[in-house]
């Protein structure tokens, strides 16, 4: 639920506009794979501890 809550937070700004620097594809490629790299760092963590 919160990793489609900040998808939509980098693709959409808060009127459900496209953001500007996302309307192409590889900066919402990338964008989408910073957030899932986060992710995963933060379940890495989370088994860790």
């Amino acid at each position: 639920m919160m990793v489609i809550w900040l998808l939509r937070y980098w693709l959409f700004d808060e009127r459900g506009g496209k953001r500007p620097l996302s309307t192409s594809r590889a900066s919402r490629a990338s964008a989408a794979s910073s957030i899932f790299s986060w992710c995963y760092s933060d379940a890495l963590k989370f088994a860790e501890s």
